[in-house]
């Protein structure tokens, strides 16, 4: 888990977390691992700003989740599906 926190007058992301759960080797294929990320962000609303209003601004959420399937010990191939979006 990880929190995150700034003054507003010192950053443009004023708090963030991230809460996730990895497990490896918990099948018969002991090199595979998966896992599971929340995510959550609030900014600042003058970070439009940097865009010079081309862009959206808006306070973000979202969720990950990975399958990391191991060919070979050294060799893997990771899918990874996400979902963000505006939490407001």
């Amino acid at each position: 888990m990880a929190v995150g926190f700034a003054p507003e007058e010192t950053n443009q992301i004023t708090r963030d977390a991230s809460v996730a759960l990895f497990a490896h080797g918990l099948t018969r294929r002991k090199y595979d691992s998966f896992g599971y990320n929340e995510i959550s962000s609030d900014l600042k609303r003058d970070v439009a700003q940097l865009t010079a209003g081309t862009s959206k601004v808006s306070d973000e959420e979202g969720v990950e989740v990975f399958y990391d399937l191991a060919i070979t010990p050294a060799v893997r191939l990771m899918h990874l599906w996400t979902t963000a979006g505006s939490g407001q």
